[in-house]
């Protein structure tokens, strides 16, 4: 893949195994950009108007195309955040953390150690902007009694709504 990002030529992505969309298939992208450590691949999708990541460890395997990229002014990587979500966009949030969360953060999470302030009584505060509700919401979720939000109403609806969910999904009859 190096050389057709060096080469700005267009690629298939072969059996791409995406989470998000729950499927296998090949995937017409202009592979533009790597991550740190070749984790991740920023691609411009042209069918879909989009700039994506995609996992180097969920490609199957990579075709080189013989036609070179034909959308080259729409290669614009987004943002990841502290949770390895990546959009367009940044959603703020304040989350106010107890010991156990604020290590667990730092360990499954590294890159939030800039974004976390020492409060009293063994609490923490982080403050940072996420691309998605959905990779702090899993964070939050798996520590519901040691984790508060602090500013987000969007998020908290987010929390709310998937409370929600799950209360319909295991109430007994």
């Amino acid at each position: 893949m190096v050389d057709a990002i060096e080469n700005k030529r267009s690629v298939i992505l072969r059996n791409y195994a995406s989470a998000h969309g729950n499927d296998i298939r090949d995937r017409h992208v202009e592979a533009y950009a790597f991550t740190t450590n070749y984790v991740q691949v920023w691609c411009y999708c042209p069918h879909e108007k989009t700039n994506k990541l995609f996992k180097v460890s969920r490609i199957g395997s990579v075709e080189i195309l013989p036609e070179n990229w034909g959308s080259e002014e729409n290669h614009k990587p987004g943002y990841i955040d502290i949770f390895r979500m990546n959009s367009d966009e940044l959603l703020p949030i304040k989350l106010k953390l107890g010991l156990r969360s604020a290590n667990l953060l730092i360990e499954e999470f590294p890159l939030a150690t800039k974004h976390l302030q020492k409060l009293p009584n063994n609490e923490w505060l982080l403050d940072t902007e996420v691309c998605s509700f959905d990779g702090v919401g899993r964070f939050v979720m798996g520590l519901l009694d040691d984790i508060e939000i602090i500013d987000s109403q969007e998020f908290e609806q987010h929390i709310a709504e998937i409370l929600n969910k799950m209360k319909n999904k295991f109430s007994l009859s």
